[in-house]
C-alpha cells in the first residue's frame, strides 16, 4: 500500500439536519480507499443503525478517480447498507458517477468552477438526461413529460415542468422546482444550498422531496396532500407540505 500521499487525504462523516448523510473525501486516489473503509468501519462500530439505509451525498474535492476507483467508493459505502444517490464536487468525472448510478448535483464545492456549466454527454441514448443551463438567473422550462430514467437539473435557476414527472425521473434545481402536472419522481430543489427553494406541484405523488439537504420518502408524505396541488419547503429546519 502507497502511503506517500496520505497526510493530504482525508474523509469526514457528517450527517444533515434529517437523514441525509454526507461523506467528505478530499484528495482521495486508489492508494487511499482505505481511508473511506476504515472511517466507515469506526462510523459502523460507533452507531450501527445511524447509516444504515440512509441517503449520502458523496462530497468530493482533489480526488483522483477512474472507474475501478470511484466503483470501489460507491462499493464500499453500499457495503455498509447506506445509500450513495448523489455527488458534489469534482465534475471532469461526471461519466464516472453516472456509470454507477449515482446522480450529479453540480460542484457547490467551488463557486468560481459553478459559475460555468460543464457539459455532459450521455453514453447511450437511455442514459439519464442532463440538460445545462448556460444563463443564470432564467429559469429552465420544460414542456415535456419527464420519463422513467431521465434526470433534468436546472444549474442556478429554477425549474419549471409543464408535464408530469414519472416515477424514475429525477429533477433537480438550484432554486425551486414547479412542476404544473403530477410529480410522480423525485424532486430535489435548491440542491447547492438554498434553504428557501421551493417544490410545486399541481398533483402530488412523489417518491422523494429533497431541500438543500433535507428530505421526505414517499411513505413519509401526509395522506391528505397525495394527488392534490401543493408546496414544499422548510421551515425552522423541517420539511413542511402545504395545500395550494
Amino acid at each position: 500500500m502507497d502511503m506517500t500521499s496520505s497526510a493530504q487525504a482525508s474523509v469526514r462523516i457528517k450527517g444533515s439536519m434529517t437523514s441525509v448523510a454526507c461523506i467528505q473525501l478530499t484528495g482521495i486516489d486508489e492508494h487511499q480507499l482505505y481511508l473511506l473503509q476504515d472511517k466507515l468501519d469506526d462510523f459502523i462500530d460507533n452507531a450501527p443503525a445511524l447509516i444504515r439505509g440512509m441517503p449520502v451525498i458523496l462530497e468530493m474535492s482533489n480526488c483522483y478517480l477512474d472507474s475501478r476507483v470511484f466503483a470501489g467508493i460507491v462499493s464500499l459505502v453500499r457495503r455498509v447498507g447506506a445509500n450513495p444517490f448523489a455527488v458534489r464536487g469534482c465534475p471532469e468525472y461526471q461519466d464516472l458517477y453516472e456509470a454507477q448510478g449515482v446522480s450529479y448535483l453540480g460542484d457547490q464545492l467551488d463557486t468560481q468552477r459553478r459559475a460555468t456549466p460543464v457539459k455532459s454527454e450521455p453514453s447511450v441514448s437511455q442514459a439519464p438526461v442532463i440538460i445545462e443551463t448556460p444563463i443564470a438567473n432564467e429559469a429552465l422550462i420544460i414542456t415535456t413529460p419527464v420519463r422513467s430514467g431521465q434526470q433534468i437539473y436546472a444549474r442556478q435557476r429554477d425549474l419549471i415542468i409543464v408535464s408530469n414527472v414519472s416515477n424514475g425521473a429525477e429533477v433537480m434545481s438550484d432554486g425551486s422546482i414547479h412542476v404544473y402536472g403530477a410529480l410522480r419522481g423525485r424532486a430535489m430543489a435548491g440542491v447547492t444550498g438554498n434553504e428557501n427553494a421551493r417544490i410545486f406541484c399541481s398533483s402530488m405523488d412523489a417518491e422523494l422531496l429533497l431541500i438543500d439537504g433535507d428530505y421526505l420518502i414517499r411513505d413519509s408524505i401526509p395522506e391528505h396532500v397525495l394527488h392534490k396541488p401543493c408546496q414544499t419547503f422548510k421551515h425552522d429546519q423541517k420539511m413542511i407540505i402545504d395545500l395550494l
